[in-house]
């Protein structure tokens, strides 16, 4: 199977890193830091309360990514992008 090359490896490379950080962002989500910090008796709230806001960030960053891949996989490429480029540079010199 050739490789893509040009915008559609370019696509491909950005999809395989929004994978990757969807399933770190996940795992971000789920880490036991709060329990550590109960099991350890640490009731700083200033701590607790940066916890939450990170872990809320954290949540809001993973919807909008998924919404951004969900967008770039229902865009659809024409086969034959050098074609296109010929016939959008007739149109844009009138010919």
């Amino acid at each position: 199977m050739p490789k893509k090359q040009g915008l559609g490896r370019d696509i491909n490379k950005s999809l395989e890193i929004m994978d990757s950080t969807l399933s770190c962002l996940a795992e971000f989500s789920r880490m036991p830091l709060k329990k550590g910090l109960a099991s350890n008796k640490i009731n700083d709230e200033d701590i607790i309360k940066e916890v939450n806001k990170t872990a809320e960030i954290a949540f809001n960053l993973l919807n909008m990514i998924e919404d951004l891949k969900g967008k770039i996989n229902s865009v659809k490429v024409g086969g034959n992008s050098r074609f296109a480029k010929q016939v959008i540079a007739r149109f844009l010199s009138g010919e």
